[in-house]
Protein backbone atom coordinates (compact mmCIF):
# COMPACT_ATOMS: atom_id res chain seq x y z
CA UNK A 1 0.00 0.00 0.00
CA UNK A 2 1.33 3.43 -0.90
CA UNK A 3 1.58 5.95 1.91
CA UNK A 4 0.57 8.57 -0.64
CA UNK A 5 -2.93 7.31 -1.22
CA UNK A 6 -4.85 10.03 -3.02
CA UNK A 7 -8.17 8.30 -2.58
CA UNK A 8 -9.25 9.62 0.83
CA UNK A 9 -11.51 7.43 2.90
CA UNK A 10 -14.24 8.96 5.04
CA UNK A 11 -13.77 6.16 7.58
CA UNK A 12 -10.01 5.92 8.02
CA UNK A 13 -7.54 8.55 6.80
CA UNK A 14 -4.48 7.25 4.97
CA UNK A 15 -1.12 7.02 6.70
CA UNK A 16 -0.02 10.01 4.62
CA UNK A 17 -2.99 12.07 5.82
CA UNK A 18 -2.40 11.12 9.47
CA UNK A 19 1.29 12.06 9.31
CA UNK A 20 0.60 15.36 7.53
CA UNK A 21 -2.15 16.22 10.02
CA UNK A 22 0.15 15.45 12.96
CA UNK A 23 2.84 17.65 11.34
CA UNK A 24 0.32 20.46 10.78
CA UNK A 25 -0.76 20.33 14.44
CA UNK A 26 2.79 20.46 15.82
CA UNK A 27 3.54 23.27 18.29
CA UNK A 28 6.84 23.84 16.41
CA UNK A 29 6.54 26.35 13.53
CA UNK A 30 9.36 24.81 11.45
CA UNK A 31 7.71 21.39 11.72
CA UNK A 32 4.36 22.87 10.58
CA UNK A 33 6.07 24.64 7.66
CA UNK A 34 8.00 21.55 6.55
CA UNK A 35 6.97 19.34 3.63
CA UNK A 36 6.49 15.65 4.37
CA UNK A 37 8.09 13.49 1.64
CA UNK A 38 7.60 9.99 2.98
CA UNK A 39 8.94 7.64 5.60
CA UNK A 40 12.41 6.18 6.00
CA UNK A 41 12.28 2.63 4.61
CA UNK A 42 14.35 1.22 7.48
CA UNK A 43 12.97 3.09 10.49
CA UNK A 44 9.50 4.25 9.42
CA UNK A 45 10.37 7.75 10.66
CA UNK A 46 8.72 10.57 8.66
CA UNK A 47 11.11 12.41 6.32
CA UNK A 48 10.40 16.14 5.96
CA UNK A 49 12.24 18.99 4.27
CA UNK A 50 12.03 22.66 5.20
CA UNK A 51 9.55 24.51 2.97
CA UNK A 52 12.29 27.01 2.08
CA UNK A 53 14.29 24.21 0.45
CA UNK A 54 11.67 23.99 -2.28
CA UNK A 55 11.54 27.79 -2.61
CA UNK A 56 15.26 28.26 -3.11
CA UNK A 57 16.56 25.22 -4.95
CA UNK A 58 15.82 22.69 -7.63
CA UNK A 59 14.09 19.44 -6.85
CA UNK A 60 14.66 16.41 -9.08
CA UNK A 61 12.61 13.23 -9.14
CA UNK A 62 14.04 10.50 -11.32
CA UNK A 63 12.51 7.21 -12.34
CA UNK A 64 11.39 5.11 -15.25
CA UNK A 65 8.23 6.00 -17.15
CA UNK A 66 5.11 5.06 -15.16
CA UNK A 67 7.17 4.34 -12.01
CA UNK A 68 4.90 6.56 -9.90
CA UNK A 69 6.99 9.73 -9.63
CA UNK A 70 3.93 12.01 -9.83
CA UNK A 71 1.81 10.09 -7.33
CA UNK A 72 4.60 9.39 -4.86
CA UNK A 73 6.35 12.75 -4.89
CA UNK A 74 4.82 15.62 -6.83
CA UNK A 75 1.19 15.24 -5.74
CA UNK A 76 1.95 15.06 -1.99
CA UNK A 77 4.20 18.14 -2.22
CA UNK A 78 1.62 20.13 -4.21
CA UNK A 79 -1.20 19.09 -1.84
CA UNK A 80 0.77 20.28 1.20
CA UNK A 81 1.63 23.61 -0.43
CA UNK A 82 -2.04 24.10 -1.35
CA UNK A 83 -3.12 23.34 2.23
CA UNK A 84 -0.71 25.86 3.72
CA UNK A 85 0.31 25.90 7.39
CA UNK A 86 -0.35 27.80 10.65
CA UNK A 87 1.99 30.70 11.49
CA UNK A 88 3.53 31.57 14.89
CA UNK A 89 0.17 32.69 16.27
CA UNK A 90 -1.60 29.54 15.10
CA UNK A 91 -3.49 31.34 12.34
CA UNK A 92 -3.36 30.20 8.71
CA UNK A 93 -0.28 31.69 7.03
CA UNK A 94 -0.62 33.31 3.59
CA UNK A 95 -0.71 30.53 1.02
CA UNK A 96 1.93 30.26 -1.67
CA UNK A 97 0.79 30.29 -5.27
CA UNK A 98 1.13 26.99 -7.09
CA UNK A 99 1.90 26.99 -10.79
CA UNK A 100 2.12 23.67 -12.59
CA UNK A 101 3.13 23.11 -16.19
CA UNK A 102 2.12 19.60 -17.22
CA UNK A 103 2.76 19.40 -20.92
CA UNK A 104 2.00 15.68 -21.11
CA UNK A 105 -1.57 16.11 -19.84
CA UNK A 106 -1.63 13.69 -16.89
CA UNK A 107 -5.39 13.58 -16.29
CA UNK A 108 -5.14 11.95 -12.85
CA UNK A 109 -2.70 14.63 -11.69
CA UNK A 110 -4.96 17.36 -13.10
CA UNK A 111 -8.06 15.95 -11.36
CA UNK A 112 -6.31 15.38 -8.03
CA UNK A 113 -4.69 18.84 -8.04
CA UNK A 114 -7.96 20.52 -8.98
CA UNK A 115 -9.80 18.70 -6.16
CA UNK A 116 -7.06 19.59 -3.65
CA UNK A 117 -7.12 23.27 -4.71
CA UNK A 118 -10.89 23.49 -4.39
CA UNK A 119 -10.81 21.70 -1.00
CA UNK A 120 -8.22 24.24 0.20
CA UNK A 121 -10.36 27.14 -1.07
CA UNK A 122 -7.81 28.02 -3.73
CA UNK A 123 -8.44 29.31 -7.23
CA UNK A 124 -7.54 26.74 -9.87
CA UNK A 125 -6.40 27.61 -13.37
CA UNK A 126 -4.54 25.49 -15.85
CA UNK A 127 -2.74 25.72 -19.14
CA UNK A 128 -2.94 22.76 -21.46
CA UNK A 129 -1.58 21.91 -24.87
CA UNK A 130 -4.54 19.62 -25.56
CA UNK A 131 -7.25 20.82 -27.94
CA UNK A 132 -10.63 21.24 -26.26
CA UNK A 133 -9.38 22.04 -22.76
CA UNK A 134 -10.83 25.11 -21.04
CA UNK A 135 -7.63 27.10 -21.29
CA UNK A 136 -5.00 26.20 -23.86
CA UNK A 137 -1.88 27.60 -25.40
CA UNK A 138 -2.43 29.18 -28.78
CA UNK A 139 0.61 28.29 -30.88
CA UNK A 140 0.04 31.21 -33.27
CA UNK A 141 -0.66 33.89 -30.67
CA UNK A 142 1.05 35.38 -27.65
CA UNK A 143 -1.75 34.73 -25.15
CA UNK A 144 -3.68 31.85 -23.70
CA UNK A 145 -7.36 31.82 -24.41
CA UNK A 146 -10.14 30.92 -22.02
CA UNK A 147 -13.07 28.90 -23.24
Amino acid sequence: MSIFSNSPSAVAPSLWERIVQRKEESPDLETRRSIFLGTDADTGVPVCVPRGTLDSSHFHVLGMTRAGKTAATLMPIVFQILRGYRDESGKPAPKSPVIIFDLKGDQAFFNATRAAALKAGRRFRFLSTRQGDDCRYQANSRAASSG
